[in-house]
């Protein structure tokens, strides 16, 4: 399948068609651009594909997003603003017959967890999330796991090192 660059005013390099080559959107990670960097990139997904997958987005970026997009488009807020998946409505994401677990130790790994949970649900699969199980709990669902009646996958999000 063909690859389409769109070069955005020498700052960014869209590759428009990885969803339909992979199932895995592009993503903005927004963390070290500039909010009108941001702004312009997200524009032109919405424009092209009708979604936008932004991740790590800082304060004064989510109040630029805010401010330069319509009513029409329909925004999921993951981590408290942090991560977001943005689309028209008419923009729906198919399901792809994915299933995930996404399993956290503690409340602090919540955060940290909805940026791979935002990425799932953006490629079309079904999340199912259990928070703040504690570390034994992450080692008893490793070892029996939500999901072991099913073939899918668990992620484990710790956010303290040595924990799992």
């Amino acid at each position: 399948m063909a690859h389409r660059l769109d070069n955005l005013e020498q700052f960014a390099n869209l590759d428009l068609l990885r969803t339909a080559r992979t199932g895995i959107p592009e993503v903005v990670l927004a963390e070290r651009k500039s909010p009108a960097q941001t702004v312009a990139i997200v524009q032109r997904l919405l424009d092209e594909l009708g979604r936008a997958l932004v991740s790590r987005v800082p304060p004064e970026t989510l109040v630029a997003l805010e401010h330069a997009l319509g009513d029409e488009v329909v925004w999921m807020r993951y981590a408290e603003g942090r991560t977001l998946a943005l689309r028209y409505a008419s923009a729906d994401v198919p399901p792809n017959g994915g299933h995930v677990g996404m399993l956290t130790a503690g409340t602090s790994d919540i955060a940290v967890a909805e940026e791979p949970v935002a990425l799932c649900r953006e490629m079309g699969c079904a999340v199912h999330c259990s928070n703040d199980i504690g570390v034994a709990g992450l080692r008893s669902a490793s070892i029996y796991g939500t999901s072991r009646s099913t073939s899918a996958p668990n992620i484990a999000a710790c956010e303290q090192r040595g924990a799992v």
